[in-house]
């Protein structure tokens, strides 16, 4: 089959989409499939266009192996930015983005959007008729629902407009992908046919977490022999509340030998950063964000990894990637959320979680961990090997594959 993606974020973004899609593209071409990937110019989650790019008008992307990667130009905005602003941003990758379509010339089989933004969809419609292909929608997250958990919309006429733009958009799509049971759930409420919607679960990159890795240097590096390290790698936005793991650092500073480091980077890490540093905190660090290939040097240094979010019930039904790096590095984990990602940790016995916007209750569950160093060793493998079992991600991209050729117009 030859595949089109169109995506804003793609990698060296980061994100649980980002790593999504790159996923998609790099399974699908390793099955066989040619896979051109359309996205904007890479600048999330800081707003800055990423060290090796220039934010080209169009752009071949030679970085990847295995599929072609096209990228348009966006205006870049800072996490803080105003709503409008976001849509100002949106709306120059949409424009443009459907512009250069025409630079890409070959025939597809299968289009596949990813939302959010849903405003990306426009491409795909474009696309769907300039190519004459079937149109997928996949989504990780429902728009403009999202928008007001995150603190970037309220509901008034723009989310109404939003309500009546989504319903628009789904009526031009031909088949829906949803990352987890609660978007499938939200697409059905808009009146989606179940027959057009296929669960496609976020999944694990288990060949890259299970290569022997050597954790000596870090430990040199940032002074972490003998201690218990804590660690949460990913976006660092308002969804992810990282000042909730400053919050816990403090409760614990007395343990001396107990050191939290937080990897990546998004909004609401400067926030994170300045209270660290108000408390006068010697026992975190932020490492900033690193490329997804070292990843692994980071998860497989840590004694325990965190999951944490805002206590809004749009995350309940959030299942984060980091989970899956987690499950896939054996390591067991914290979550101060109850919801999926929760069940997932319970169902595989490979953590613990606490309550949410309980402080005393998430460092206790630390605590239990960092007495019991056994039962945490156990809860790593338990994890690994459910991960193997249920979200193997070369194995959800099979299925994909054969959904994908069945539809073939």
């Amino acid at each position: 089959m030859n595949i089109l993606i169109i995506s804003q974020n793609f990698p060296p973004d980061i994100g649980g989409a980002a790593i999504r899609i790159f996923g998609f593209a790099k399974e699908l071409s390793n099955l066989g499939n040619k896979v051109t990937v359309l996205c904007a110019n890479p600048i999330y989650p800081r707003g800055e266009i990423h060290l090796g790019y220039k934010n080209k008008f169009f752009q071949k992307d030679k970085s990847f192996v295995g599929f072609d990667a096209y990228r348009s130009y966006i205006f870049p905005v800072k996490p803080d930015s105003s709503f409008i602003k976001r849509l100002f941003s949106y709306f120059s990758f949409v424009i443009l983005a459907r512009f250069n379509l025409s630079k890409i010339s070959k025939k597809f089989d299968i289009i596949i959007i990813c939302s959010p933004p849903l405003f990306v969809s426009l491409i795909g419609i474009k696309a769907k008729r300039y190519f004459k292909a079937n149109l997928y929608l996949d989504i990780t997250d429902a728009w403009p629902e999202s928008a007001v958990a995150t603190g970037f919309m309220k509901k008034g006429i723009l989310f109404k407009f939003g309500e009546k733009f989504e319903k628009w958009i789904y009526s031009h799509c031909n088949y829906f992908l949803a990352s987890a049971d609660a978007i499938k759930t939200h697409l059905l409420s808009k009146g989606v046919e179940e027959n057009k919607i296929t669960l496609v679960y976020d999944a694990a990159d288990i060949e890259l977490f299970e290569k022997p890795v050597d954790t000596l240097f870090l430990r040199k590096k940032y002074n972490l022999e003998h201690k218990f390290v804590v660690g949460f790698t990913g976006l660092l936005g308002f969804a992810q509340d990282p000042s909730s793991i400053v919050k816990v650092a403090n409760f614990l500073k007395d343990y001396r030998d107990i050191f939290f480091l937080i990897v990546g980077d998004g909004g609401k890490r400067k926030e994170a950063e300045n209270l660290a540093n108000q408390l006068n905190l010697k026992n975190i660090k932020f490492v900033g964000q690193i490329p997804r290939k070292e990843i692994p040097q980071y998860t497989k240094l840590f004694d325990v990894c965190l999951v944490t979010y805002k206590n809004e019930g749009l995350f309940r039904t959030t299942i984060p990637g980091k989970l899956f790096d987690y499950l896939s590095s054996q390591k067991p984990i914290i979550i101060n959320l109850e919801g999926k990602a929760a069940d997932i940790i319970l169902e595989a016995r490979a953590g613990l979680v606490a309550r949410s916007n309980d402080t005393q209750d998430f460092a206790n569950k630390i605590l239990e961990i960092y007495k019991n160093r056994k039962i945490g060793k156990e809860m790593g493998k338990n994890g690994f090997k459910y991960v193997k079992i249920y979200y193997d991600r070369k194995v959800i991209v099979q299925k994909l594959n054969d959904l994908l050729l069945k539809t073939i117009v």
